[in-house]
């Protein structure tokens, strides 16, 4: 089931970058809009309107509503920026078109390489991958160092390890040639040791991951300090690996060194120490004590549910697997307890993201289905794909992650077609915009290979 093979292996790496919550609206040139806007009248949905001219339109688009503001807001230079909340709300809204193609390209070959980078973002939200790479591949042709670490945030899952090195190892080499600050070239060497060791245990190769995180360790200890967030978190990188190349007891006593160092420097809000509270989780795990292992993910999770989604995520996950190997019904029904109290906060609680709350939704699916009462299961996944399609649209990943749990559930209960219909969507739609790779994909290839099995 999709809930439960996420979390097998090592948990995945954390850092102190995460997706913007917010695409800034930058100013374009009238004579852009003017050559952009024939785009979207010549898409077919357009062709019964009865079109004013380009004059006409600017005239109405510039007009203020209401005695407030104009959906175009002129800027200097003959500029026009979109009115913020009008863009914040397309993008928010599952039912809004998609953005043409050919809109995405003439966006991506217009802005400077800085802008490009919010450009892939913006794409990589829509669920356009493909255009997200092509405006990152422009911003770090421009010397946009950082656009590696864009592109391994977009890609951590999807199976393209050797594109992300090659990219990071690529902006290691540029960023130095162009005389870049040390923190920018040290950042870059440490995702580089990260993606090489692998994010799940049995891939990547961890005694090079080893060599290389222990001398950007040496460098960032050097350079910026033994207390940097850069130094700590490139040692929380050398804690990973240290754990397969020596032993995890090393692993957990540094993982509790940089806990604590972290701590005192930085206090206890910083991601620097979250990210060492985790792995002292993950050491704690495979130093033997499972249950404590799963108190600090959980207690990790519970202070991570308004700042930092895909930590949220990853405690989950490595629970979830935890709990599939626990025979221990009474801490498993207290941990479906404390996730239904989680995601009941969640919902009132207008700091969580929407994709932060379906995910404890699917979650708590999980779990539930597997201390056996599949009906209870059953309706939390519908409320968890309804509310994913109806907020985030249905090729969002948590919906496609939704919808995978909801058909595990439909098949445990007996309802075959139902639940094989459920999986072909979801794979199909995987694949399509995500990939063939992608870990969504290969999950809705499990199930479905699951529910025939089971037919």
């Amino acid at each position: 089931m999709a809930g439960v093979q996420a979390a097998r292996g090592r948990p995945g790496h954390r850092g102190g970058r995460r997706p913007p919550r917010r695409i800034p609206h930058l100013p374009l040139p009238v004579a852009f809009l003017q050559a952009l806007h024939q785009t979207y009248l010549d898409m077919p949905t357009r062709s019964h309107l009865r079109l004013e001219t380009w004059e006409e339109a600017l005239e109405w688009a510039t007009e203020p509503l209401h005695a407030t503001s104009s959906l175009l807001m002129p800027a200097a230079d003959g500029h026009y920026v979109a009115f913020d909340y009008l863009a914040d709300a397309a993008d928010d809204a599952s039912s809004v078109p998609d953005v043409p193609s050919r809109a995405w390209e003439a966006v991506t070959d217009f802005v400077p390489p800085a802008d490009a980078i919010d450009v892939a973002w913006a794409a990589f939200l829509r669920h356009r991958l493909d255009v997200a790479e092509r405006a990152l591949t422009r911003a770090l042709a421009g010397g946009r160092h950082e656009a590696a670490h864009d592109f391994a945030l977009m890609m951590r899952e999807t199976g393209r390890d050797e594109d992300v090195i090659t990219w990071l190892e690529r902006a290691v080499r540029a960023a130095a040639q162009a005389g870049a600050p040390p923190e920018e070239i040290i950042r870059l060497r440490d995702q580089i040791a990260w993606w090489i060791g692998g994010r799940y245990e049995g891939h990547g190769d961890v005694h090079t991951a080893y060599d290389l995180a222990e001398t950007v360790v040496a460098d960032s200890t050097r350079i910026l300090g033994a207390d940097h967030p850069l130094t700590l978190k490139s040692r929380i990188t050398l804690i990973r690996q240290l754990g397969d190349v020596r032993s995890p007891e090393e692993a957990l006593a540094m993982a509790r060194e940089v806990a604590d160092i972290a701590a005192r420097v930085h206090g206890t809000d910083h991601w620097t120490h979250r990210n060492a509270r985790f792995e002292v989780a993950v050491w704690t795990l495979y130093c033997g004590d499972r249950h404590q292992a799963v108190r600090r993910w959980r207690d990790l999770a519970e202070d991570e549910v308004t700042e930092n989604p895909a930590g949220v995520e990853d405690c989950l996950r490595n629970i979830t697997a935890v709990l599939n190997e626990l025979d221990d019904p009474a801490f498993n029904a207290q941990l479906v307890q404390w996730l239904e109290a989680l995601a009941e906060r969640a919902r009132t609680n207008g700091g969580v993201e929407q994709p932060t709350l379906i995910l404890l939704y699917t979650i708590l699916t999980t779990w539930t289905g597997n201390q056996g009462d599949h009906t209870r299961a059953r309706d939390i996944a519908r409320r968890a794909l309804k509310e994913g399609q109806k907020t985030l649209g249905a090729l969002h990943l948590r919906t496609i992650d939704a919808q995978l749990v909801l058909a595990h559930q439909e098949g445990e209960l007996g309802e075959s077609a139902r639940a094989r219909t459920l999986v072909e969507e979801a794979e199909k739609a995987a694949a399509r915009v995500y990939g063939e790779s992608h870990r969504m994909t290969i999950w809705a290839r499990e199930e479905r290979d699951l529910r025939a099995a089971h037919s």
